[in-house]
């Protein structure tokens, strides 16, 4: 059943996500020309319009890619609010389905939606500098990065594909944990609130991020005074050792958080939610 609440689920994002993304390439080819046009024009005898287009046209690109992250961020919320919390929830909740099904396809969704997005986002802005900058893949930058990595795979060793999966992973459990939050905070201003359902949920989920930024905050300042007084004499050779146990902690914890987050949007599903 989950994989049919994924095909429906899916159908309802990308029907218009892809339409978003199309746009996006496209936005990239009218801002790569701009750039092109703004990098290769005559100093001697500069033409103010086609300066200014140009201009213009960079400008609406980073509208245009900045709307597309957020209006698919939309689309993805609004489907979670629509397809369980108005009256198409009715007939949500009574089909034969456990509530964590449903709850695991629409972040299985969501997580992908966003992953998608940013993997757009990033081949946009590649095409953007390929066609505004013809020498981008033979620019110094480039080559700066690879010996950079280069060298810090060399002293790094072992430890650079350990920091890396580390990495990976507490970033993956963050971006789960985000979209969690905002789903508990949709959930909690459904139960809640009669109206203004959505003026309730931006409401609480400002709350909810801005304790939880506090708390990740102390947390930070007293961890960086703790390491800084537990690895200050540690030798040389045990710092990446120590360095890779702090990642570990760190990634224990966003696992930890997004668990509870997980649950807790759960228990307020299965329990706390009445559409009577």
């Amino acid at each position: 059943m989950l994989k049919k609440l994924l095909k429906y689920d899916l159908r309802a994002i990308f029907k218009y996500w892809w339409i978003l993304a199309v746009s996006s390439i496209g936005l990239s080819l009218v801002g790569g020309t701009c750039l092109y046009a703004l990098m290769n024009f005559e100093d001697t005898d500069p033409n103010v319009i086609i300066i200014l287009v140009a201009v213009l046209g960079i400008v609406a690109t980073v509208i245009g890619l900045s709307a597309f992250l957020i209006v698919t961020e939309i689309l993805i919320f609004v489907r979670f609010y629509k397809n369980f919390f108005t009256d198409e929830g009715y007939l949500t909740f009574t089909l034969p389905v456990k509530r964590s099904q449903l709850l695991n396809s629409k972040l299985i969704i969501t997580a992908a939606a966003s992953l998608a997005t940013i993997l757009v986002l990033i081949v946009d802005v590649i095409m953007i500098f390929a066609i505004g900058t013809p020498d981008f893949f033979n620019s110094e930058f480039w080559q700066a990065i690879g010996w950079f990595f280069g060298e810090a795979t060399k002293s790094l060793g072992i430890y650079a594909i350990i920091y890396i999966l580390e990495i990976l992973l507490i970033a993956i459990f963050i971006g789960l944990s985000s979209i969690l939050l905002l789903y508990i905070c949709i959930t909690l201003a459904s139960i809640i609130v009669k109206k203004a359902k959505v003026i309730a949920a931006i409401g609480i989920y400002y709350g909810a991020y801005s304790a939880v930024s506090f708390v990740v905050q102390l947390t930070y300042i007293f961890g960086l005074m703790f390491i800084g007084g537990t690895f200050s004499n540690l030798p040389e050779s045990a710092m990446m050792g120590a360095v890779s146990l702090i990642l570990l902690v760190i990634l224990a914890f966003a696992a930890a958080l997004c668990v509870a987050l997980y649950l807790l949007e759960y228990y307020l599903l299965d329990k706390k939610l009445n559409l009577a």
